[in-house]
C-alpha cells in the first residue's frame, strides 16, 4: 500500500508499523524501515508494537506473540 507513493519523494512524513516482516517478501518496506531506525527524525518513523498486548511499544522495536524479547527487525 505504502509502496506506491513512496518513490515520488512528495511525503512529508510517514510511519511505518514494525510487525516484523520478512525482507524477502517485503524488501522495500523493510529497506525503508532500516532507514527510518538509522535517521530518527527523517521523512518515516518507525513505530514498535506489543503483538502480545495489541499495544503501541514506546520504542521502535516490536515485541513478537511467541516471545517476551523486542526485536528491531524480523530474521534476514
Amino acid at each position: 500500500m505504502m509502496t506506491d507513493w513512496m518513490e515520488r519523494g512528495d511525503t512529508e512524513l510517514g510511519l511505518i508499523l514494525n510487525h516484523l516482516r520478512s525482507p524477502a517478501r517485503h524488501p522495500r518496506l523493510c529497506r525503508a524501515a532500516r532507514e527510518a531506525a538509522a535517521r530518527p527524525g527523517g521523512r518515516f518513523l518507525l513505530q514498535g508494537l506489543d503483538k502480545q498486548g495489541g499495544t503501541f511499544c514506546p520504542a521502535q522495536t516490536t515485541i513478537p506473540e511467541n516471545s517476551d524479547l523486542p526485536q528491531l527487525f524480523a530474521a534476514d
